[in-house]
């Protein structure tokens, strides 16, 4: 039976959804008699002359039963008179796209207010009430109304009263700026007097993505900003890295260079910088700067204690409603939009459950790989919780098969792969009291083995690779034939004589200064035994793990100056990277203008904090480690697990991971409350 607190959460959770969607979706014009269609060919030119008059809810009404062929297509453009109803009918292969007006004005309150309301009814009580202070209330509102400014390639695309000029008044901007004010108070109000646990939250973050339509902004990002504001004036804040951000932001602005690239967030929306100006740089090194501080001062403060078992349940129900709603958005294209709407997705959800084809869960995770990680995940807490405790399973276990469903349909061979490993680990370790000498003993021999088997590879197969690929990629040679331009790169392959390639035909100029360093490093002749090139070893690594092409195509797009390399182009900051330097795409003509990300984590944290920030990074790390500062607990396993997926993926980019990986780092050390 459901606890009667649970039921009455329940019933105010449908009666929240019923105010906040439902009813704006069912708004008609005053005075108007048109009524909704079924959707056929004949009624196309109905719907295309009636714009702005029909709701939603109408047509849903109408055409219950007929639900083939038909997209219900959201349309923020439009203005306030149209959001809930329908802007247009068109015909695209057989399919019927019914756009719908969701104008970002509108939507940004009514997301708003049902996230609130959903975190204030799944949080209990404060046993006293606590008291922050009012200056984010002053910061937040002026913060994120400037992104606005910032980023007005984006949002000018995006709403029918986007306007750009400063000056008073603005209705514009005085919308967004009381919108944040509000939002801002609403969320000190409910933290003051409701205990909410950010650990009991994790799970839950992958199902409410929380990104606004029509914003390049997440819930998250100003709620963590929030808290990074409060931590900052009540000196909760780590002075270590906050000497070593300022001196890595001083150095991203002073290198900064501005042009006029773009980059329209794609399925990185809400957690990414879209333009290339001085302004958004400086916002979101802000906005880093605030979420980081924010996550800590929410992990320092936690004063709800939840247990194993709880966070167990919460990972497998949040996984379970992923699975559950997904299929649901697959079967429904009314269901598919509210997912969208509800859930403050990055993208559309999935259509079928051919993976292959795409991604299975997209709309509630932007990749598969993501999502993948997240089912894993939610199973390894299951195996940890079972061998920690020796329990029986009970039926809100067999939510656990739900959750392999989901892991075996994103298609995560890696994730699978380090689930079982880290689970054997478990086993071992729990029923193997290990000795220290004997760990470091074995990791020794494991790094022994692992050399010689290096050594003993085919370098004429494997430790190329990599470099081949990027030259390939590289926008070298300039004939007009591309099959000659790929012969001719490949007639230097025979004799691996890949400078030789930079330095006829003008190509050093065309190469990345990435793959120049990449070519340098693999032409030195390292004599040391035992030591294998280093770019020999990154390219069989990149064979075994199916991601030589991926990284090849980031080696020749990367193009940093020297302290660009060093330090990063900022956080966020993926303009450059993608339309700075130009490459040479073996896929078709459709494929050329998608999203080619560098496919690791590592490759990602290069690219914003460079090799400097990175190996910071890494020394942290290890010297918690080096300290016995590291605690032996279910989040060290969780970020063990990140650390070897995030080498393959760039699930880092989404706010959800990143927070969970965050927090799981944090939860792993014995740290001091504010060093």
């Amino acid at each position: 039976m459901i606890k009667e607190s649970y039921k009455k959460r329940i019933f105010l959770t449908f009666f929240t959804i019923l105010i906040f969607i439902v009813i704006p979706f069912s708004l008609t014009s005053n005075g108007d008699d048109v009524s909704a269609q079924i959707i056929d060919e004949e009624s196309v030119g109905f719907y295309q002359s009636s714009t702005c008059k029909i709701s939603l809810f109408q047509v849903l009404t109408k055409n219950f039963s007929n639900i083939n062929n038909i997209y219900v297509n959201n349309n923020p453009y439009p203005g306030l008179e149209c959001f809930g109803k329908v802007t247009g009918l068109d015909v695209v292969n057989e399919t019927y796209i019914l756009s719908i007006g969701t104008n970002p004005n509108l939507t940004f309150l009514l997301q708003m207010f049902l996230w609130l309301s959903l975190l204030f009814i799944f949080s209990n009580k404060r046993e006293s009430k606590l008291n922050l202070s009012f200056y984010p209330l002053l910061f937040i509102p002026a913060l994120f109304t400037s992104q606005h400014y910032f980023e007005s390639r984006f949002y000018k695309n995006l709403n029918f009263y986007f306007n750009e000029q400063l000056q008073f008044p603005n209705y514009y901007y005085l919308t967004f700026f009381f919108g944040f004010l509000l939002f801002t108070f609403l969320l000190k109000d409910i933290y003051e007097r409701r205990d909410i646990s950010i650990t009991a939250l994790l799970p839950f973050i992958f199902i409410f993505n929380g990104t606004f339509q029509g914003l390049n902004i997440n819930i998250y990002l100003i709620a963590l900003s929030y808290f990074g504001i409060e931590a900052i004036f009540s000196k909760k804040t780590n002075s270590i890295f906050n000497i070593l951000y300022f001196i890595f932001g001083v150095l991203w602005i002073f290198n900064f260079k501005q042009s006029s690239n773009y980059f329209d967030g794609d399925k990185l929306i809400g957690f990414i910088n879209t333009s290339e100006n001085l302004g958004s740089l400086i916002f979101w090194i802000l906005i880093f700067y605030l979420i980081t501080n924010g996550i800590l001062f929410l992990v320092n403060n936690e004063k709800m204690k939840i247990s194993l078992k709880d966070i167990k349940n919460n990972f497998l129900i949040a996984g379970s409603l992923v699975v559950f709603f997904g299929l649901m958005g697959s079967a429904s294209a009314y269901i598919n939009f509210f997912n969208f709407f509800i859930f403050g997705q990055n993208k559309r959800g999935m259509r079928d459950l051919n993976s292959v084809a795409g991604n299975a869960w997209r709309g509630f995770a932007p990749s598969a790989e993501f999502i993948g990680e997240f089912f894993a995940i939610c199973i390894l807490i299951t195996v940890f919780y079972f061998i920690k405790t020796r329990d029986r399973a009970t039926i809100q276990d067999l939510l656990s098969i739900i959750c392999i469903f989901g892991l075996y349909k994103s298609n995560n061979f890696a994730a699978i792969v380090s689930l079982i490993m880290l689970t054997a680990v478990i086993i071992f370790y729990e029923k193997i009291k290990i000795n220290k000498k004997f760990l470091i003993v074995t990791l020794l021999v494991i790094f022994l083995i692992t050399t010689l088997i290096f050594q003993a590879l085919d370098y004429e197969r494997y430790s190329s690779a990599l470099v081949e690929e990027s030259i390939l990629h590289s926008n070298l040679f300039q004939y007009d034939d591309p099959f000659k331009n790929d012969f001719t790169k490949k007639s230097y392959f025979l004799n691996k004589d890949y400078k030789s390639i930079l330095l006829v035909d003008s190509n050093n100029e065309r190469a990345s200064t990435t793959l120049k360093i990449i070519v340098d490093l693999y032409s030195q002749n390292i004599n040391v035994p035992l030591v294998p090139n280093p770019i020999s070893v990154l390219s069989t690594v990149s064979l075994f793990i199916n991601r030589t092409e991926m990284w090849g195509i980031f080696i020749a797009k990367h193009n940093p100056n020297l302290q660009q390399s060093l330090f990063g182009y900022g956080p966020f900051q993926i303009v450059d990277y993608l339309n700075g330097h130009e490459v040479e795409l073996d896929v078709p003509t459709y494929k050329s203008s998608a999203l080619f990300l560098p496919h690791s984590s590592i490759f990602d944290g290069i690219l914003f904090f460079g090799i400097i920030g990175v190996i910071i990074l890494i020394l942290f790390y290890l010297y918690f480690v080096y300290k016995k500062r590291i605690k032996e607990n279910l989040f060290l396993f969780i970020g063990i697990f990140y650390l070897i997926n995030l080498l393959k993926s760039d699930s880092i980019l989404y706010i959800s991971c990143f927070v969970l990986f965050t927090v799981s780092i944090l939860k792993s050390f014995e740290l001091k409350k504010y060093d």
